[in-house]
């Protein structure tokens, strides 16, 4: 496939087909639809026993749950804060390549010229974002464009299904936040495409992993929070094979999204009791020194000639997607 002359819809386009759409079974508007997951997020919540924080305390100690923490292998690990985010090549390449994407073309600019287009007029990314920008040097912002240029050649090469491209989404998180747990459940979508069955998203990820299916489920059940609309099924795409992994959803992934979201939020409110996995993350894990089975695990492999990459990565794919 040539990425001269991409044709790419403009996200508002779809958006405004699926409006009426409907990926879930039950009958009932969107907002029933949001209604009823909701309703039952928090039925789960207070089923477990999951005791919001205390109103006058200084609230869970994480509000804030992306999608992310839903492929940490280790949930321990996970639920450590960490407040020294800085911007990067690699966490902007998405944004930029986004924005590039979700902007008018001509039909024959190369991924470079659209990339460079936006990095000539940040204003349309986040303000943390732009602001880091313009504070870039020339090798700075030569880095920057080089990792959205890549980023938006495997995305079109993963959207990509006969001479068409799906709806690219606007580089932005969607969350959802129950009432009185105070901690939000959020996720990113990067493409939409519509199908009989119902929409279908993409997620764009950097490889395969073992926690594939929990990142799916964590996606679709944002999804119907915030939207109303239960996909049909996410579509997790890997920049290192540009392989497509289907995940479809059902009722019952459905009912185990909401499992996981109980057991997130309530180690969100209170990280002690979030379980030990070890993995291949342990030797730069913050908790190394004070964690027993994280320093048995380094003791086992990290002292090998050449320590696995991740013990826990499975490449075998779900299932082939042939939506997306």
């Amino acid at each position: 496939m040539s990425v001269r002359g991409l044709r790419i819809r403009r996200p508002g386009v779809l958006r405004e087909r699926l409006s009426d759409m409907n990926g879930d079974a039950r009958p009932g508007t969107r907002g029933e639809v949001a209604k009823h997951w909701r309703d039952r997020l928090g039925d789960g919540l207070r089923s477990a026993g999951v005791e919001p924080p205390d109103a006058d305390g200084p609230g869970p100690a994480r509000d804030w749950l992306g999608h992310h923490l839903a492929a940490e292998p280790c949930a321990a690990r996970a639920y450590v804060v960490h407040d020294d985010f800085e911007e990067s090549a690699s966490t902007a390449a998405r944004a930029i390549a986004l924005t590039a994407l979700a902007g008018r073309s001509t039909g024959d600019d190369l991924p470079t010229d659209r990339v460079n287009a936006v990095l000539e007029v940040p204003e349309d990314l986040r303000p943390s974002l732009a602001e880091w920008l313009r504070g870039l040097d020339r090798a700075g912002t030569a880095a920057v464009a080089a990792a959205a240029t890549a980023w938006l050649v495997d995305a079109v090469a993963l959207g990509h299904r006969r001479g068409d491209e799906p709806a690219w989404q606007d580089p932005r998180t969607v969350a959802f936040k129950p009432k009185p747990w105070g901690v939000s459940l959020a996720a990113s979508c990067d493409a939409v495409r519509a199908s009989p069955a119902g929409i279908n998203l993409l997620v764009v990820r950097r490889r395969a992993s073992a926690t594939d299916a929990r990142l799916a489920r964590r996606v679709a059940l944002v999804w119907a929070l915030v939207t109303g609309q239960v996909p049909a099924s996410v579509v997790l795409g890997h920049r290192d094979s540009l392989q497509r992994d289907r995940h479809p959803v059902d009722d019952p992934m459905m009912e185990v999204a909401l499992q996981d979201a109980v057991l997130d939020i309530g180690w969100a409110i209170a990280p002690s009791g979030a379980p030990v996995v070890p993995n291949s993350g342990c030797r730069h894990c913050p908790l190394l020194d004070s964690c027993e089975d994280g320093m048995a695990h380094e003791d086992l492999f990290g002292g090998a000639p050449f320590p696995p990459i991740d013990p826990l990565v499975s490449l075998q794919s779900s299932e082939p997607d042939p939506t997306m």
